[in-house]
Order: C-alpha cells, then sequence, then structure tokens
C-alpha cells in the first residue's frame, strides 16, 4: 500500500437522489490499480441555504443514504469517509474541509462527475513524483493533450509554445502552463502550503477561477512553484471523462 488517499469533492448535482455518477468514479478506481485497503474520502458541500429549495434537500438528503447504502454493501473499498461540510463554500471550502481527513503524503483528488476511462498507474507515477520534485501537480485530462487555446495551455513565450511534452525516466508527460481542479495527484503539502494559502478568503468561490487568476497567462514564469503537468504524451487521448452529473448537456469539458 502506497502513501496514498483519495479524496472525492462532490455537492448537490441535478441527478441526486441517485448515485450513479459517483459509484461510476468509484467504480474507475479499478483503472488505477490501488489496493483495497487505500484510504477514500468522499469530501461534500452544503447546500446554499439561501437558495436551496425543500425538494433539494430532501434529494441531498436521499442520495447520502443510498450513498452509504452502497458503499457499506457493495463496494469493495471498506476504508471509507463520507462526509459533509457545515456551511457551503463550494469546492474551495469543501476541499479544506475534506483535506483534513488525508493522513498521507499523496492524495489522488477527484470529482464525483469524473471518472477514470483507462489504465493509470497511479503507483509509479508517485514513485515518479518522489524522484522528480518538480512533478508537483499530475493532472489527468478529460481531453486529448494539446493546446487548448493560445492564451491558456498554448501560451506562446519568446515564440515558443509552453505546453510541450517532457520525457521523465521513460514516462512522457506534458508540461503546461494551465492549473485545473480536475482529477490529478499531488501532495497534501501542495494544498497546506500553495494551495490554500492561494486561495485564502475564497470560500464559496469556484477554486479554479482563483488559481487560473493567479496563474494565466503568467504561470511560465511560476511554474516552478505550481509544478503543473499532464499525463501522457502530447496528443494522448484523454485518460478521463466528464459524466455531466449537472446534466447540462456536456461531456467533455
Amino acid at each position: 500500500m502506497k502513501d496514498l488517499t483519495v479524496l472525492i469533492a462532490a455537492n448537490f448535482i441535478k441527478s441526486h437522489p441517485k448515485i450513479k455518477f459517483i459509484k461510476q468514479v468509484l467504480d474507475s478506481l479499478s483503472f488505477c490499480g490501488i489496493s483495497q485497503d487505500t484510504p477514500i474520502v468522499i469530501t461534500h458541500d452544503a447546500l446554499n441555504v439561501k437558495i436551496a429549495k425543500k425538494e433539494e434537500v430532501d434529494c441531498y438528503r436521499q442520495y447520502f443514504v443510498n450513498l452509504k447504502q452502497y458503499c457499506e454493501e457493495e463496494l469493495s473499498y471498506k476504508n471509507l469517509i463520507i462526509t459533509e461540510t457545515e456551511q457551503w463554500g463550494h469546492l474551495t471550502l469543501n476541499v479544506k474541509h475534506g483535506m483534513q481527513f488525508v493522513k498521507t503524503k499523496y492524495v489522488l483528488v477527484l470529482q464525483q462527475d469524473i471518472a477514470f476511462t483507462e489504465n493509470v498507474p497511479v503507483y509509479n507515477l508517485i514513485d515518479l513524483m518522489e524522484k522528480h520534485q518538480e512533478i508537483k501537480h499530475l493532472r489527468f485530462n478529460t481531453r486529448t493533450n494539446h493546446p487548448i487555446w493560445d492564451q491558456w495551455d498554448g501560451w506562446k513565450k519568446d515564440g515558443k509554445t509552453v505546453f510541450h511534452e517532457v520525457n521523465f525516466d521513460g514516462v512522457k508527460l506534458c508540461y503546461t502552463p494551465a492549473w485545473s481542479d480536475q482529477s490529478h495527484i499531488t501532495t497534501k503539502e501542495y494544498y497546506d502550503k500553495i494551495v490554500f494559502p492561494d486561495c485564502a478568503g475564497s470560500d464559496g468561490y469556484i477554486m479554479l477561477d482563483v488559481m487560473e487568476s493567479r496563474l494565466n497567462p503568467k504561470c511560465h514564469e511560476n511554474h516552478a512553484r505550481y509544478g503543473t503537468y499532464i499525463y501522457g504524451e502530447y496528443g494522448k487521448p484523454k485518460t478521463t471523462k466528464h459524466l455531466d452529473g449537472q446534466e447540462t448537456g456536456r461531456t467533455n469539458w
């Protein structure tokens, strides 16, 4: 067993009280090859009481009943914590809340409706991060590995595209100037010393928006601090899929 915890961030979505999306995420952990005794923390954002409707409250409460029943009766991973924030705080506060239960060095941070779609050698990647300390935040893409647009992943400096392939001991990753809160491996210390301080006072805001405002388009200057890479070579197809738990009609962003 590696020094790893899985942290899954969840909140109220339109598909509740069904658990079909988070169940797919939990089931997709089989692609990661992690041991059955790996700690898993499922942290939930509380409902925003200022705008929540009664039917939403009822659905959310029933979702928790359904989720706990599934985890107790069917889920093979038994080292599990299901928790909820005391107040609504969007992803920033929710991840802060869940991270207090993480006792391991490394954490695989996932979202409730983004599932793995192919094998990802998580333990090997942890070994790689141990050896190459510049890899601090290793993302798993929901799209093919290529620049999204010129001012983000494809930002250019002195005529050179910043997004590019890097080979670490035979493992190909993509150097990227763009930070994302989607599926990634990092350390608890990374959140405690970099992400949370950068997001100070941002409870209730989208973590991605806060981090992007600090990084893009200057992440090339800050890359030593944030250390973001994407798993796989340039042009590699996506390794995760957005399952559209919010029923927006989009499944790949």
